[in-house]
């Protein structure tokens, strides 16, 4: 979708939505902002950074980032590192509450993504599967997905976070930590991979075997090769 572009009105209509007093309506514009590449959103980006709802602040520096703006890269780090969530919990995933959901704008804004999200929101529809990522499913949905995220653009501070997230007690965590780690190439961080060969879940040490392959044979991923520790 994003490949598209930007569509002027529904961009304006989500920077306006910057301000809807429900926290989750905010998160879903600084979401669907992002998921646009709309760029000219920068500014009230950079402002919802400060919203003290966790799940705007979230949504902002995961758009920022997107956007190439590292000014909420803390956040996503916090996020990673299980210091910081993603939601405030006025979002509650139990299937059994869907219905009670469908009856108001939060649940809306997550169930929007199954069906009907044009219809339901119009331009806010935009960002749906981001959103729901971060509201639906494995509470540690969004940290595993930052991994990767991060490790686009890896500075230090990020190495040593992904290298903590391989002893992370989640599995989803760990096995993107181990996936992230194995794109960006680095030989010295085939022997933190050796570690999670161990590891209980198959899943991530099938992700830290493909990842010591990766780095032995100079596999790497374009980004891997243009980026550097700062």
């Amino acid at each position: 979708m994003a490949d598209a572009g930007p569509e002027p009105r529904g961009a304006h209509l989500a920077e306006g939505a910057l301000q809807d007093k429900d926290p989750d309506i905010r998160a879903q514009a600084a979401t669907t902002l992002g998921a646009m590449k709309y760029r000219p959103a920068i500014r009230l980006l950079h402002h919802a950074l400060q919203d003290k709802a966790p799940q705007v602040s979230f949504a902002a520096a995961r758009s920022l980032w997107e956007l190439g703006d590292f000014s909420g890269r803390q956040v996503l780090l916090d996020v990673l590192e299980g210091t910081k969530g993603t939601s405030d919990g006025l979002v509650d995933s139990n299937v059994r509450d869907m219905h009670r959901k469908l009856k108001n704008k939060k649940g809306l804004v997550v169930m929007g993504a199954e069906r009907g999200a044009s219809e339901l929101m119009g331009p806010l529809s935009f960002g749906m599967p981001l959103i729901k990522q971060q509201f639906v499913g494995s509470p540690n949905a969004a940290r595993a997905a930052i991994a990767n995220l991060l490790a686009r653009h890896p500075d230090r501070e990020t190495l040593q976070a992904l290298k903590v997230a391989l002893m992370d007690r989640d599995w989803e965590v760990r096995a993107s930590a181990a996936q992230a780690i194995g794109k960006l190439g680095r030989p010295e961080t085939a022997k933190w991979l050796e570690y999670s060969l161990e590891d209980g879940k198959p899943i991530v040490r099938y992700a830290a075997a493909a990842g010591i392959l990766r780095i032995t044979s100079g596999r790497t991923s374009n980004y891997a090769k243009s980026s550097r520790p700062k």
